[in-house]
């Protein structure tokens, strides 16, 4: 019931705000892009801006003592307070704002003696998005029990009853994955596979970007696949296909090996290290979101990408194709409209077509959009002449459906660029 009541009143905004964009999708690719509807007043103004930082700390207060903490990775906690005997209340604050609404929040809580409190989830200025879940090791994640969960629709609040002791609970919008957990996946790679992993520039807080290239063509490629992933923080069921999807190409199956044999990976699963890593709701520490950056290049995320990707292709490598992974409040496609002329023909709609037809129940919907913003997917096309898709991921999809659809997606994929490269 709770989650049917955040996605009605998250949906209402973007029933509106897709309305407006599929408008706008039939307008001609000259248009001036100045944002999407649910985008914050000059996103496209993309040069750095100071961030509202969240002061990093523990607090304690009432009796038996409750203490929190945001000192690690991914945490985000702007202030916590007694309300009364028994209900607390933790403030969510963003990065910036004006900002998107995927209100993120992720902190450590314990107390002196075993007991149950109320835990009020404030945000001001901002609605529900993320479901909370709960940690005892920050390893495995599960949902709370609905029955412990309200929600308060007039002050935009949240409600939990949280069970706590010595030891401590981590409660956060997602799981925790932030660049080390990245780097942790990557040394994992299988040994067998052909992999470099480079480091194409830093962000704004000195970690490295890390490109991933997978090369088993023998100089007989066919062309590269190129991957992005992770450009907003939060998007972590975004994240975690992009994953499951590099791992099935990366598989010891007939179908992946083949597709290695014949097709280059670049992959750049990571994109805002800075934002993951600080909890941040949206932007990287210039305060951009990055995935409007992808014309005018201010942030050195954007710009370490592009000329990444470029000075691959000035090698001699063909861009096939691109996937710029997300998540909203459903699954959705983004692709170019299909009135573009793309020369390597059509790619994503007989891809997309099979994962639609395979997973009726998943409700996967399409919402073609032109070329005229400055995103991952729009700049691949009009630099490479590749077809390329925003593959936005359910919030709270299953991770064992999500896992799932992103192998079957995958391997959708290899057999039709196998086949229509051949």
């Amino acid at each position: 019931m709770f989650h049917q009541m955040i996605r009605q009143h998250y949906s209402l905004i973007r029933v509106f705000s897709i309305s407006i964009c599929v408008f706008l999708a039939a307008c001609s690719t000259s248009k001036e892009f100045t944002g999407y509807d649910y985008d914050p007043p000059d996103v496209t103004n993309t040069v750095d801006k100071t961030l509202n930082e969240q002061p990093i700390r523990v607090i304690g207060t009432g009796s038996p003592r409750v203490w929190v903490s945001n000192e690690y990775d991914g945490a985000r906690l702007s202030d916590f307070q007694l309300v009364d005997d028994t209900m607390y209340q933790v403030t969510i604050l963003p990065e910036l704002a004006p900002i998107n609404n995927s209100p993120w929040y992720s902190f450590a809580i314990w107390s002196e003696e075993a007991t149950r409190i109320q835990l009020k989830l404030t945000y001001p200025n901002a609605n529900h998005r993320y479901y909370p879940k709960v940690s005892s090791d920050q390893i495995y994640w599960k949902p709370i029990h609905e029955e412990l969960v309200k929600e308060d629709s007039i002050c935009t609040c949240l409600e939990l009853q949280l069970d706590i002791s010595k030891d401590t609970l981590w409660v956060s919008a997602q799981e925790v994955l932030t660049s080390s957990e990245l780097d942790t996946w990557l040394a994992n790679i299988p040994s067998d596979i052909n992999a470099r992993i480079d480091t194409v520039g830093f962000s704004h807080r000195n970690k490295p970007l890390k490109q991933l290239i997978i090369d088993e063509t023998g100089g007989n490629s066919n062309g590269t696949l190129v991957i992005v992933g992770r450009q907003h923080p939060p998007e972590i069921s975004g994240y975690l296909t992009s994953r499951y999807f590099l791992d099935s190409m990366m598989g010891d199956s007939e179908l992946a090996r083949s597709f290695r044999n014949n097709f280059k990976i670049l992959a750049y699963p990571m994109a805002n290290p800075d934002g993951a890593d600080g909890g941040h709701w949206r932007y990287n520490v210039g305060g951009v979101d990055l995935n409007r950056d992808w014309e005018n290049f201010n942030q050195p995320e954007t710009k370490a990408i592009r000329d990444a990707i470029q000075s691959f292709a000035d090698e001699g490598n063909e861009i096939t194709y691109g996937i710029d992974f997300h998540s909203t409040d459903e699954n959705l496609f983004y692709p170019i409209l299909p009135s573009i002329d793309k020369p390597n023909g059509d790619i994503t709609y007989p891809w997309i077509t099979e994962v639609i037809a395979e997973f009726k129940d998943d409700r996967i919907r399409i919402e073609p959009f032109d070329i005229n913003s400055p995103i991952f997917k729009n700049w691949l096309f009009k630099s490479f002449e590749a077809d390329a898709l925003t593959y936005e991921v359910d919030d709270e999809l299953n991770r064992q459906k999500l896992k799932v659809i992103a192998q079957f997606s995958s391997k959708k994929l290899m057999e039709l660029l196998l086949t229509k490269f051949d």
